[in-house]
């Protein structure tokens, strides 16, 4: 599974989708969002085992190595690997692009893929540049001061 399409999955909130996390130290570096530390075996096939047929399980590793289920998994469920894994998640998900092209397909395409990863990074997404005028400042001596005084 491409990295951005597990993104877009994420912030459309599919529904049947669980991500396991098969990194050696899930708690080294900060993963994917909604991601199950997959560390005990036992404990994986207990959860994998109380999931509905057919839920999605998109899996990773540090560099995507992974690329089958062990064989005592539940065969009810569907498996998918990220591309890359964690270092595949971070180049595509959480790296902005810069523009080279300048085709319209190009441009729409780099900024998407820089709002999914504003999305995750929480940086802020700038938008265009141009701003309001300031207001204007009334010119002269803007009419009568009022006296100062009593009633």
């Amino acid at each position: 599974m491409a990295p951005l399409s597990l993104a877009e999955s994420l912030i459309e909130r599919q529904a049947g989708t669980l991500i396991l996390d098969l990194r050696a130290d899930p708690e080294a570096e900060r993963g994917i969002p909604g991601a199950v530390a997959g560390n005990d075996p036992v404990a994986v096939v207990t959860l994998l085992s109380g999931m509905p047929e057919g839920t999605t399980v998109v899996i990773f590793d540090e560099s995507g190595t992974i690329t089958d289920a062990p064989s005592g998994w539940p065969g009810s469920l569907e498996y998918r690997f990220l591309e890359g894994g964690l270092v595949g998640w971070q180049e595509e998900v959480l790296t902005p692009l810069e523009l080279w092209g300048s085709s319209l397909a190009e441009r729409e395409r780099v900024q998407r893929q820089n709002q999914i990863s504003a999305f995750f990074s929480g940086a802020a997404v700038q938008s265009s540049s141009v701003s309001a005028p300031p207001p204007m400042m009334p010119a002269g001596g803007g009419g009568k001061k009022p006296k100062a005084g009593g009633c």
